[in-house]
């Protein structure tokens, strides 16, 4: 996983493609009298197969996430882990930079322990993406796409001729704390692990 891979700007809408009754599971939730603190409202918009829109914000859509060992295709996982890496990376590089002087006081305590333990946290990284690592991995993600329209996506997502591509205002969704904004592929598909 050499190679740098940086978050792109998201577009207004993001689309996440699935079956009728993928659909029903998503907007079949029962409405609570306040969303958490944390939740945010907005417009969705349905498309299906054939074209038909359907938009508003009546809608309460709970997305669920897959657990990673279930998805059908491990690059999803291998690109999320490649700005997860990239990221510690960067910090680490931060951290080896720093040269206390010997009366300047430490601000951060024990860089050349942290960049050790980033590095080992790499090799692991590595390690899930080379499928030799052994242990569990508790991660769980759900993917959307760029665009409203890719034949693959209704294919593989949207059961044929049968499915929906639920846009989303990218502004609603919840932003990892602490982390990088959602990345994005060359291909257009967008994904969010943790």
């Amino acid at each position: 996983m050499a190679s740098k891979s940086n978050p792109t700007k998201l577009p207004d809408t993001l689309w996440h493609y699935t079956t009728a009754a993928g659909l029903l599971g998503i907007l079949g939730n029962e409405v609570t009298p306040s969303p958490p603190d944390n939740a945010e409202t907005g417009d969705v918009t349905i498309t299906s197969s054939d074209g038909f829109t359907v938009s508003g914000s009546d809608f309460q859509a709970v997305f669920r996430a897959t657990a990673i060992e279930y998805l059908n295709d491990h690059q999803e996982l291998i690109h999320g882990l490649q700005f997860l890496k990239q990221a510690i990376v960067d910090y680490a590089e931060k951290l080896e930079a720093i040269n206390y002087g010997p009366t300047e006081p430490h601000e951060i305590a024990n860089p050349t322990d942290k960049v050790k333990f980033f590095r080992a946290l790499c090799d692991c990284i590595d390690r899930i993406a080379d499928r030799d690592y052994e242990h569990h991995i508790h991660c769980y993600t759900t993917s959307f796409s760029k665009k409203p329209d890719v034949l693959s996506q209704w294919r593989g997502y949207g059961g044929g001729t049968s499915g929906f591509a639920i846009g989303v205002d990218s502004s609603k969704l919840p932003k990892p704390l602490g982390c990088s904004p959602m990345a994005s592929n060359d291909a257009g598909l967008v994904s969010s692990t943790n």
